[in-house]
């Protein structure tokens, strides 16, 4: 929700694209060149020293609260007794909590874009549903959680931080396969929501391609098409739900499944421990949790 973006009258990348076809896929060139640049370093950060971990972190802790503070109605008011030049990262207790019920219920005062509203956003989200993934004003993705407990949160990413989501990801999984032999282009796999307004699906689409050759299949899908389309293709790299995964687990003792894949990763849900616990018996390869 924090962003500092400005917006220009020049002619925007959509309109670029749509001169040539395929609009989101010469849309995001931008964001895969950016990530192709930065992505070979990025396993390397999970073995820098903790004091230069800290260090990153203060001080990026510290330019997000500067920001904050000046360019957000709501966050200036309630963020106005802390000092951003002094806050440390291992001690949160002067930030107060922020809830999906907070963001909803003023969310046009915590955006720092002054030009992007709660109502033009969920009219992107409308379209996206519609026509599929696009950006907003060249530099923004919209999603939307699934609602389930009660009222749906909509969030708003930069260039920037939509870069960062999928470097996170990449950085263990490199780090990951790295440890088990040379680095190679990975087969993956993705079972995720049909539905590009839902975070895990948009940022696939974004970023397929660098780290090897993608495919995508619908959660909603019947399971035995799943279930047949990974084990025509083998993948090295799986992503899915964990409530998926559970399943396919599942699929795999019953000897359905017949896939040997490298490297496992779930997001979106909790891991509940029986789950874990069936997906690490079943496979024979690391399990990458990354729901926060």
């Amino acid at each position: 929700m924090i962003s500092t973006s400005e917006h220009t009258e020049e002619q925007s990348t959509a309109d670029q694209c749509r001169e040539h076809g395929d609009v989101y896929d010469c849309a995001r060139e931008r964001h895969l060149q950016a990530f192709i640049a930065r992505v070979s370093d990025e396993a390397d950060k999970l073995s820098q020293p903790l004091p230069e971990l800290h260090a990153q972190r203060d001080a990026r802790l510290r330019a997000l609260l500067r920001v904050a503070k000046e360019r957000s109605p709501w966050h200036a008011r309630r963020l106005r007794h802390v000092d951003p030049d002094t806050i440390r990262g291992d001690d949160l207790s002067m930030i107060p909590p922020m809830t999906k019920t907070d963001l909803m219920n003023h969310w046009d005062e915590i955006v720092t874009d002054r030009c992007v509203t709660l109502e033009l956003a969920n009219q992107h989200l409308a379209r996206v549903a519609e026509h599929g993934l696009a950006y907003l004003f060249d530099t923004y993705h919209v999603i939307a959680s699934g609602g389930s407990s009660g009222k749906r949160g909509v969030f708003i990413w930069d260039f920037e931080g939509w870069l960062q989501a999928q470097l996170v990801l990449a950085r263990h999984i490199g780090w990951v396969t790295r440890k088990l032999g040379p680095p190679r282009l990975q087969r993956i796999t993705s079972v995720l929501a049909a539905n590009e307004t839902h975070m895990s699906t948009a940022i696939m689409r974004t970023f397929a391609g660098p780290m090897g050759t993608n495919q995508v299949l619908a959660v909603t899908q019947p399971m035995d098409q799943i279930v047949a389309g990974l084990n025509g293709y083998q993948p090295d790299t799986l992503y899915s739900y964990p409530s998926m995964l559970h399943r396919l687990a599942l699929e795999a003792r019953a000897g359905r499944l017949r896939i040997t894949p490298r490297a496992l990763a779930v997001a979106a849900e909790p891991l509940l421990p029986e789950a874990r616990q069936a997906i690490t018996d079943q496979f024979a390869a690391p399990l990458l949790n990354f729901y926060a």
